[in-house]
């Protein structure tokens, strides 16, 4: 046995896009213009849903496009309106010291 233990690391993916995943953005924009009304309403539910596949498949494009998307659909809160209760108050029953996976005798 020896004193230093490997560590094995997850292959980390480049930024940028293959070719394949640029091929499956090009697709994507053309049916997000063509079920798009052209009122900047909502995003269509078949749109939402294959952004969603492309993004679980990991296409950097996509990822990007969701995360700028959150951001913009972001909204402060107005002077008018009123904020968020506050969350409900919780008694502390019993608490527990010590390591979560061993059993106790």
């Amino acid at each position: 046995m020896s004193l230093v233990t490997k560590v094995r690391l997850p292959k980390l993916r480049l930024p940028e896009a293959t070719p394949k995943e640029h091929e499956a953005w090009a697709s994507f924009v053309a049916l997000a213009t063509e079920q798009s009304s052209g009122d900047g309403g909502p995003m269509p539910a078949i749109v939402s849903a294959e952004l969603e596949r492309l993004c679980s498949r990991g296409n950097p494009i996509a990822l990007r496009f969701r995360e700028r998307l959150s951001i913009a659909q972001f909204q402060p809160r107005k002077v008018d309106e009123a904020p968020a209760p506050p969350p409900v108050k919780r008694r502390i029953s019993m608490v527990k010291w010590g390591n979560p996976g061993k059993k106790s005798t």
